[in-house]
Parts: C-alpha cells; structure tokens; sequence
C-alpha cells in the first residue's frame, strides 16, 4: 500500500528508460567537468597572447575558483529553476549561461573594487562602466554559454521532463 502522491518505482523512469537517481548523478557530474572549461580557455588565452608562465598559472587558478563558484552559486540554482519549469532545450541552457558569465564577471569585478579599497557605491559604478568595454565580457560571457551547454549535454535535463522530476 502506497501512501496518496507517493511515487512509484515505475513512475520514477523516464520515457528514454534513465532513472532520477541517474539523472541526478549525471547532473553532478555535468557540474563537475563543465566548469573546467574556465580555466582551460583562460589560460590558452593568456598563453597565445604571449603570457608569462606565472601569470597563465595565477590566471588559471583564479579562473578555477571563480568559474566553480559561479557554477556552484549561480548555475546550479538557475539550472534547477529551468529545469522545474520546463525550460529544458539547448539554446535556453546557453542564453542563461551567456548571462551567468556576465553576472559571474560583474560580482568579480566589484569584488575586486571592494579589495582595492573604494567604496561599496564607486565600485558598484565602476562595474556597471565596464559593460562600455567589451574585452572582458567578449570573452566571459561566451565561456559562461560554453559551460552551460556542456552541462546540459552530459545531464540533458531535456530527457527527464516526462518523470515529474
């Protein structure tokens, strides 16, 4: 006997066969190995500009910590979101992380505003000027959609819509 909404192990597989807890741990993964890409296009970036070999390694570091932060505080949340309202395609994955990137971009730099010293205000403004240069976010907010895509090809959150999870 099944208490009223319980599920059922029937009810837990998907039209393509795959259970939630499968999909959970595909998910886990997909947020696990797409984040790496951060480090890996930063550095190839810096490397073929002509960077120093201890500047690729801070950069890569850098990039590493902040590109698992932002997956971990903003994507997975945002994936979650799509994902229980259906919005489970592709592109959608890629518009939210090309807009993930961007965020991603402004809280470091104010971030980094706030540790030089200036004022919450300044450094909020000064944020906000930078979307008058692309440098920064030609680059970010193209790896923040690469990301994203990346975790939705090894979750593909799109083959999981039919079980209710």
């Amino acid at each position: 006997m099944t208490r009223a909404g319980a599920r059922t192990v029937p009810a837990l597989l998907s039209a393509a066969g795959s259970c939630y807890p499968c999909a959970m741990k595909r998910t886990a993964v997909g947020f696990m190995v797409a984040p790496l890409w951060v480090p890996v296009v930063f550095a190839a970036a810096l490397w073929l500009t002509g960077g120093q070999s201890g500047a690729i390694m801070q950069i890569a570091w850098l990039s590493f910590v902040f590109g698992y932060a932002g997956a971990c505080l903003l994507g997975v949340p945002a994936f979650a979101w799509l994902r229980a309202r259906g919005l489970t395609a592709a592109w959608v994955s890629a518009v939210a992380g090309f807009a993930l990137g961007g965020v991603v971009l402004y809280l470091i730099l104010v971030m980094v505003g706030l540790l030089l010293g200036v004022g919450v205000g300044q450094s909020l403004f000064g944020a906000l000027q930078s979307f008058t240069t692309w440098g920064p976010w030609i680059i970010v907010c193209p790896v923040g959609s690469l990301v994203a895509i990346t975790v939705w090809l090894i979750a593909r959150p799109d083959r999981h819509v039919a079980s209710g999870y």
